[in-house]
């Protein structure tokens, strides 16, 4: 007889690619999205023009430690400006100095301890915005840009919910709806597990790559895309649910 998953999964249908621990609640994920989302929108309101981005992760860590977060699943990423069209596995930019009218985008993963259950769950948040005012055309690009992320995502969760369709499928989608919104999705980040931390001794698989309809609360649904022609990128991704 198959063991019940904690979420009502049985582990021989989904096997490893959604195993959690024993112990493991979805209200531990929810806290730790929702703890994450509101340091980053404090990390937004310290964010200094001038800084690179070396400087920001920095400052982005003091803030967490300062809410009590011991460690990351992943080192914060913030990019400013042409770094936007960087993806999380390439060096940051020291070089790139932060003002006005840039595009901006954070990814956080931090892990925070649960106070009910005392164990460990991943944050795994990011959006972007461009920093303070600057009026220009790059300005607007940038602000389409990251309105045009948000609505990607919202749409590949939503056929998610309504068609419960693949990783693969979705994401086949969402490069497509990409393309006709005059963007290109980079294909080299990609939605994946989180669970109690760490999930990766759970699975390494990432979302595009999965064959069944992915269940809620274990899968996060991450996007980035480029502008066709100017330096410019924006960055999203939340827990599905």
């Amino acid at each position: 007889m198959s063991e019940l998953h904690p979420i009502g999964l049985t582990e021989e249908f989904r096997s490893k690619l959604e195993a959690v621990d024993s112990r493991f609640v979805k209200e531990g994920l929810l806290f730790a999205r929702e703890r994450t989302w509101q340091v980053y929108d404090q990390i937004c309101g310290s964010l200094c023009e001038g800084m690179n981005e070396v400087e920001a992760r920095e400052l982005a860590k003091k803030i967490f430690a300062e809410h009590g977060v011991k460690k990351h699943w992943h080192q914060p990423v913030i990019r400013f400006a042409r770094g936007t069209t960087l993806t999380f596995h390439q060096a940051l930019c020291g070089d790139v100095f932060l003002k006005k009218g840039d595009p901006v985008f954070m990814d956080l993963g931090p892990v925070w301890l649960h106070p009910v259950t005392d164990m460990e769950y991943e944050g795994d948040v990011g959006d972007s915005f461009v920093f303070g005012r600057a009026v220009s055309a790059t300005e607007d690009e940038a602000k389409r840009c990251a309105e045009t992320v948000k609505i990607l995502f919202l749409e590949g969760k939503a056929k998610w919910l309504k068609e419960q369709c693949s990783g693969k499928v979705l994401y086949e989608f969402l490069e497509k709806r990409t393309n006709d919104l005059g963007y290109r999705l980079v294909k080299d980040v990609d939605g994946h597990r989180v669970s109690e931390f760490p999930h990766q001794k759970h699975t390494k698989v990432a979302l595009p790559t999965v064959e069944f309809y992915p269940t809620a609360y274990l899968w996060i649904l991450e996007l980035q895309i480029v502008h066709p022609t100017l330096p410019i990128g924006a960055f999203y991704e939340d827990l599905m649910f």
